[in-house]
């Protein structure tokens, strides 16, 4: 009878700590999660979230059950193909169906206001590794895709899903050089690549000869951007 209790105290010590193993090493994953979303109704504007932060559904954030709150996350809708960056600042209860729930304005960029739940492709945006390049002179002083002039001497990037305004901070693998620029361009729009520098951010990451180099992104900050009703 001793021994019958044991092994199932035995098992409990072993999930707990299972558990807890995983809450530590709950990065998120770089790898796309399918499932559903639906949205967060107007009525929790203002709540508190499991962060401690004011639900604000014109804010572009959400809720997932083990995403680390200031976790960026890349939502696709899979019927549709509309996408929107989101940071997670919420907790989902682990009965629910949903895989993320997200602000009215997020549901709103992903074209699921109506049907109230989406089937979802969703990946962790926390750090990207790919290839970078850089664009200048022939580009200077066209409009960029958000509408402002591009300036080949400011910090400034191309990103094809980022929303305008995100810092990113890009590490060159090849030398561990670092700058820090802010999205206010589309592309780029060759195959592999992940993003486009100005001038002079390839210059502080020490790749104007090579033109091209393997790079680290870390997403910093999203500006919150309003919408209205």
């Amino acid at each position: 009878m001793k021994n019958r209790v044991k092994f199932p105290i035995l098992l409990l010590i072993c999930g707990l700590l299972c558990g807890c193993a995983s809450i530590v090493n709950g990065a998120p994953s770089s790898e796309t999660q399918r499932g559903f979303a639906r949205w967060i109704s107007k009525s929790f504007q203002g709540k508190p979230t499991a962060s401690g932060e004011l639900h604000d559904y014109k804010d572009l954030v959400g809720a997932h059950r083990t995403f680390p709150f200031g976790t960026y996350v890349h939502v696709r809708n899979r019927s549709n193909g509309k996408t929107a960056v989101v940071r997670i600042n919420d907790r989902i209860s682990r009965r629910s169906d949903s895989t993320l729930l997200v602000s009215w304005r997020a549901a709103k960029t992903l074209g699921m206001l109506d049907s109230g739940i989406a089937a979802v492709e969703i990946r962790g945006l926390k750090t990207q590794t790919g290839i970078a390049s850089w664009y200048g002179k022939k580009f200077h002083g066209r409009k960029t895709a958000n509408g402002e002039i591009y300036d080949m001497n400011q910090m400034t990037a191309a990103h094809k899903t980022l929303p305008f305004n995100t810092r990113v901070r890009v590490t060159n693998l090849d030398n561990n050089r670092s700058a820090v620029v802010r999205i206010n361009d589309r592309g780029p729009f060759v195959k592999g690549r992940i993003i486009d520098l100005s001038r002079k951010a390839a210059s502080e990451l020490g790749m104007l000869i090579t033109g091209t180099a393997k790079v680290r992104l870390e997403i910093l900050s999203i500006l919150s951007q309003k919408a209205s009703d």
